[in-house]
């Protein structure tokens, strides 16, 4: 599902290498670990596959996509088909639940009928159906990370990455996450996450990709 081989990033301004000689592949359905310290490139490496970057050398390919290779034109579409959940979720205060988790739906100009019904089964696989039409400040830390993942589901993405999820949670809310994010992979949704808990991955059974100035190991 998302294979490297010999993958460089560097960026012009400092003519260093941010990831260097990356390969690895993920199945579909898998769910993967990311770790290594700050700056070590784990960001880098997700917006590759996310499409925010290109590489600068090597070769990414994601659902049979050339990543490097896709035109400008072409990135929205390969866009919509990963989700993205980010460590402070970045939802809109102004908004409700079913607002914030609608966004990425108008953006790409579904039907209202077609977004009412996939926000209301986005937001009841992460356990959140009776929160509609609640706002983010009504909700927990725990609960506003699950509408985080509700709204990078909501596309049904083929990939979902995830940048730190955890990383404001207490152990027992983090361990929630993790299970919800395994249960994604488990109905074929390839799952990469970056974090620094190890003492949280250790209790779990996936395979870890370890970055450390810029190469993995």
């Amino acid at each position: 599902m998302i294979e490297l081989q010999h993958v460089y990033k560097r960026y012009d301004k400092n003519k260093k290498d941010v990831l260097k000689n990356v390969s690895f592949a993920l199945e579909r359905g898998s769910m993967t670990f990311l770790t290594g310290q700050s700056g070590a490139g784990k960001s880098t490496l997700l917006k590759l596959i996310a499409g925010l970057e290109r590489p600068s050398k090597g070769s990414l390919n994601v659902g049979g996509l050339s990543v490097g290779e896709l035109k400008d034109y072409e990135l929205p579409f390969y866009r919509r088909q990963i989700g993205v959940v980010f460590q402070d979720h970045q939802l809109i205060e102004a908004f409700s639940i079913a607002e914030n988790v609608a966004l990425p739906l108008r953006v790409s100009g579904y039907r209202e009928s077609d977004i009412q019904r996939r926000v209301g089964a986005a937001l009841a696989s992460v356990g959140l159906g009776d929160k509609v039409t609640s706002f983010p400040h009504e909700l927990s830390g725990g609960e506003q990370q699950r509408v985080g993942i509700a709204r990078a589901v909501v596309a049904r993405p083929k990939v979902l990455i995830a940048d730190e999820p955890t990383g404001n949670l207490d152990p027992e809310l983090s361990a929630e996450i993790m299970d919800l994010l395994y249960r994604f992979s488990q109905v074929g949704v390839t799952v990469l996450i970056a974090t620094h808990d190890i003492a949280l991955i250790n209790q779990l059974d996936h395979p870890i990709l370890h970055l450390s100035n810029g190469v993995v190991t």
